[in-house]
């Protein structure tokens, strides 16, 4: 139960600053809030189910990014002097 409506509370919160944005910032600020404390509350009643799969996108996300990160070299990142 208090998954759903957490769940529920974030997504109406997320759609209702899109809408608050250009019209009133306090009221975008409160949604960001709200949407915030919400998204944090569905994590924490989350059936494990949902745990897992969140952990395993996550861990499969990170392998994926770090595989790439391999054709790099360090020599990439630091620039030239002019005495190259």
């Amino acid at each position: 139960m208090w998954f759903i409506s957490s769940l529920m509370l974030a997504t109406s919160a997320a759609a209702l600053y899109e809408k608050l944005e250009s019209v009133s910032e306090e009221g975008a600020i409160a949604c960001v809030a709200i949407g915030l404390i919400s998204a944090v509350t569905t994590l924490f009643a989350a059936p494990w189910q949902i745990h897992l799969i969140l952990v395993l996108v996550i861990l499969a996300l990170r392998f994926h990014w770090f595989s790439d990160l391999s054709r790099w070299h360090v020599f990439d990142f630091i620039p030239f002097t002019s005495e190259h």
